[in-house]
């Protein structure tokens, strides 16, 4: 009986076989894929293998002839096929005519296809599905389809254009722009739409003109997209003709989108129509108007703001609020007291005005906020806490109903999490007392709140939380305890690593990795034996952070573990550095030179196969630096990523280093697709 192993390996075999063979052989008498062939190889791409349908994705590649691409376009079926899009975008320059006319053309694609390739006339929806899966491989190719899609949008045929013009779009960057310039003169309207929302994206001063002209178009939906994409260039050139738009446009929309982009562009002169639009007959007008002065910051429209709380829409109240949180004008104090005060409100509006006000930080809030916390509704008095902490006064912690000491338990949460923000160590008695709330979501956050006042007298209180009833809390105390870097709490964090929660032994091992201290190392080498593999990770890394060869003793067995887990543990064997360690990397390297690996690893990146991904993982783990870091970081293989975060952890003080360019950026299509 064949096993499902065996099976996999002879489909993998057929692939190469496919593939292989010599020139002669693998093309036919007019020069292109045997067709067969070729058939086989698409029909594998649908494989459940990876690795097979690698094989006969590489091999399509490879012979980019007119019948490949035609028979692997007319093989898509149902779906847009990720792998064949990927395969036609990898072929590049030679698939792109075909693929341009797949997309813009399919009436014509269907009559070339019937009458040279034997295939019966598609139906609409077969049409569609080649048109979807040419538009994206088109997307993919990117720059060098940009020449011959601007030829297309000279077509006669409207829809043609539109379909051109769209696909520019999506590709973007500079070298869209002249053809997406050009469209902007089409007698559509729904193309110059495209044209100008994806010049307003793409932001290219060259564009800045021809979408300021497009604002005294008579089509309605053209002024709109382009009063919007005139904001995105930030140029206060356009401040008086959207100022102008604002004020005499007969439609909703444009002024809608002219006051928005009077608000990106940040030009004080824009403050007055701006004002005036505050009562726009518009309700969205006035939204957009609002939202555009908290922007600016101008103080001028506090007063007009403030009357725009007593809109009569909500969300123009909401945005006016938000607005007068941004300009944070402390004669917005009286009014908004008034406004939170007034019961007749709406509840979630209240809670905004308490939420400005404690943006502002005047202490003529501290009575009324102080009010707040005993409203009926919990939303507003969890906000009012928030405010009150923000405000910074120390009596507001003493107050007899304090936001530690409310009723509701989610203020109390609320409270302890904003102290920890606010980072002031006054707050840590209350925080210390919270410990011992009734709820566990309380002493949760003060846990968390502890950890990051960095206060040394919650050492002890956060060790005895480590034996709370639930295991959140304990998980919090142990990560406040490895926050605060205190090496007294290195032996119940131990304690905890055998904790029967999964949480917790992985919150102490993350902890232990924080307090570096090396008395942990024997602890942590027996945890990665755990049988949850999140404590197993958490183990490695605090490893990774604290081990040196003098801390750990030659004889100790170093197992790199199960295969998540495989590069990461490899690191810190590379750090612990004892031959032994060494010893072991290369044992799980299965005879592989990682020097070599590691000698050539920008090779290996750029041909993409993922039989190689494992080795190059284990090279930068025992042989890496930091160029060789970067280039997997910014490879698109989501593990070689990873792999350099880890090592980063490890070697780095942090992985910002990583996010420069390699000197060699890897554009690879890792397995194909």
């Amino acid at each position: 009986m064949k096993t499902a192993g065996m099976l996999t390996f002879k489909r993998l075999a057929v692939s190469v076989a496919l593939a292989g063979g010599s020139v002669l052989a693998a093309w036919g008498i007019h020069g292109e894929f045997q067709s067969s062939r070729v058939d086989k190889l698409i029909a594998q791409l649908k494989d459940a293998d990876n690795r097979t349908a690698h094989v006969a994705a590489d091999a399509l590649t490879k012979h980019p002839d007119r019948r490949t691409i035609y028979r692997l376009l007319k093989a898509a079926e149902g779906r847009p096929d990720v792998r064949t899009i990927h395969v036609l975008a990898r072929m590049g320059e030679p698939a792109i005519k075909p693929l341009v006319a797949a997309a813009t053309k399919p009436i014509e694609w269907d009559t070339w296809l019937s009458r040279h390739l034997d295939f019966p006339d598609s139906e609409y929806g077969n049409r569609q599905r080649l048109h979807n899966v040419a538009t994206l491989a088109l997307i993919r190719i990117g720059a060098p389809a940009v020449k011959p899609l601007s030829l297309v949008l000279r077509s006669p045929d409207r829809d043609t254009r539109w379909q051109a013009a769209w696909i520019l779009a999506e590709i973007g960057g500079p070298s869209v722009v002249a053809p997406l310039l050009s469209a902007l003169a089409d007698k559509s309207a729904g193309v110059v739409i495209i044209a100008a929302g994806a010049l307003g994206r793409i932001g290219d001063p060259r564009a800045f003109e021809s979408l300021l002209a497009l604002l005294n178009s008579p089509d309605v939906l053209i002024r709109r997209t382009a009063a919007g994409a005139i904001g995105a260039f930030r140029d206060t050139r356009a401040c008086a003709p959207l100022a102008s738009l604002l004020e005499k446009d007969t439609d909703d929309k444009v002024r809608q989108s002219a006051a928005r982009s009077l608000g990106n562009l940040r030009d004080p002169r824009a403050v007055e129509p701006l004002i005036a639009a505050l009562t726009d007959r518009g309700e969205y007008v006035r939204v957009a108007a609002a939202d555009a002065l908290g922007k600016i910051g101008d103080p001028r429209a506090r007063p007009h703001l403030v009357a725009a709380l007593n809109d009569n829409a909500y969300d123009v109240q909401a945005t006016a609020l938000r607005a007068l949180g941004r300009i944070r004008d402390p004669a917005s104090v009286e009014p908004l007291i008034a406004f939170l005060k007034d019961t007749q409100r709406n509840q979630w509006l209240r809670r905004n005005a308490a939420e400005v006000l404690g943006r502002i930080k005047d202490s003529r809030a501290l009575e009324p906020l102080a009010a707040a916390l005993r409203d009926d509704g919990w939303e507003l008095s969890q906000v009012s806490a928030e405010a009150l902490l923000h405000l910074g006064d120390p009596w507001v912690l003493e107050l007899p109903i304090g936001p530690l000491g409310h009723e509701h338990s989610c203020v109390r949460e609320a409270a302890a999490y904003a102290l920890g923000e606010l980072g002031d160590t006054r707050a840590a008695p209350f925080l210390i007392n919270a410990l011992s709330d009734a709820e566990y979501e309380v002493r949760t956050a003060a846990a968390n709140a502890l950890g990051q006042l960095h206060d040394t007298s919650a050492v002890t209180p956060l060790v005895n939380a480590l034996s709370d009833a639930h295991c959140v809390v304990r998980s919090a105390a142990a990560n406040a305890l490895g926050q605060l870097g205190d090496t007294s709490a290195v032996t119940p964090l131990v304690s905890a690593l055998s904790d029967y929660d999964c949480r917790v032994r992985t919150a102490a091992a993350y902890a232990l990795g924080m307090l570096r201290d090396t008395s942990a190392v024997m602890y942590l080498l027996n945890a990665l034996s755990d049988d949850e593999y999140e404590a197993r990770a958490a183990a490695a890394y605090a490893l990774s952070r604290l081990c040196a060869p003098r801390a750990v003793p030659g004889s100790v067995a170093l197992p790199l573990g199960d295969e998540p887990l495989v590069p990461m543990n490899a690191i810190v064997l590379a750090r612990i550095g004892t031959p032994e360690a060494l010893a072991a990397i290369d044992k799980y390297a299965q005879g592989r030179d990682l020097a070599e690996v590691a000698a050539n690893y920008k090779v290996y990146i750029e041909r993409g196969e993922w039989d190689d991904t494992h080795f190059l993982e284990l090279a930068l783990a025992k042989h890496g630096n930091l160029e060789m870091a970067r280039a997997y970081y910014h490879s698109d293989n989501d593990s070689l990523r990873t792999c350099a975060k880890a090592w980063a952890a490890v070697n780095l003080p942090s992985d910002e280093a990583l996010q420069a360019p390699a000197s060699a950026r890897n554009y690879s299509t890792w397995g194909g697709w």
